[in-house]
């Protein structure tokens, strides 16, 4: 024998007992089947939000724009060998170099060996330097401890905050930097392009200020 449904047992109960007594007691038997109904159905428990939903997506790329509006992105996980921590290497200039000295120093032949630091001072700040990056690769020979804001244009010489250990190997390698910073040497000194605006290309992204003033290697 089938069983029978107890709310719908009550619903058709009080359905008779309207046609039974008629419409005067409509109302009050009419707010009984919603209480009959209410209680018939099963409460859900109330969901409490305990915590917020978070969307996660993957690093969002920066880009530096050349003179073509063409753009260089800096976060291309390709390029993250060849740029600086800026955090750890923001470039620093040397205060002793300005615009209205440059034909007394960056732009004499021979001046950046004579602020050259040695290699007795630089090579205990390379090994540092090294371990301060995190670099698995610690062989001295695999990088050149290079100024980001090169002396051709007036970086300082010494200070660490403009020196990182920067890879030999590969397509944005020193010696490709090497090319730029003779470039902007020349930019500056013929008087095409500002100091300032030369040392904050090369502190900003080195690549995207020689993709902008020499090309493609």
């Amino acid at each position: 024998m089938k069983k029978q449904n107890p709310s719908k047992i009550i619903f058709y109960s009080l359905i008779t007992m309207i046609m039974l007594l008629g419409c005067d007691s409509a109302s009050s038997i009419s707010s009984a089947i919603q209480n009959a109904v209410q209680t018939s159905i099963p409460t859900l428990p109330s969901i409490t939000a305990t915590g917020s939903l978070v969307a996660v997506i993957g690093p969002t790329a920066t880009a530096a724009e050349d003179q073509a509006g063409s753009t260089v992105p800096t976060m291309d996980p390709s390029l993250a060998p060849f740029l600086p921590n800026h955090q750890l290497t923001p470039g620093v200039a040397d205060p002793r170099v300005t615009e209205s000295d440059i034909h007394q120093t960056i732009c004499v032949s021979g001046y950046t060996k004579t602020v050259r630091p040695p290699e007795s001072v630089t090579e205990p700040m390379k090994k540092q330097s090294i371990l301060d990056y995190g670099l698995a690769d610690r062989k001295l020979g695999d990088y050149e401890y290079d100024h980001l804001i090169p002396l051709e244009i007036g970086g300082a010489p010494e200070d660490t905050k403009n020196l990182w250990p920067e890879p030999d190997k590969g397509l944005w390698s020193s010696l490709v930097k090497d090319k730029l910073e003779n470039k902007l040497n020349q930019l500056v000194c013929d008087g095409q392009l500002p100091l300032v605006t030369a040392q904050q290309a090369m502190a900003s992204n080195w690549i995207a200020a020689y993709i902008k003033y020499i090309g493609t290697p």
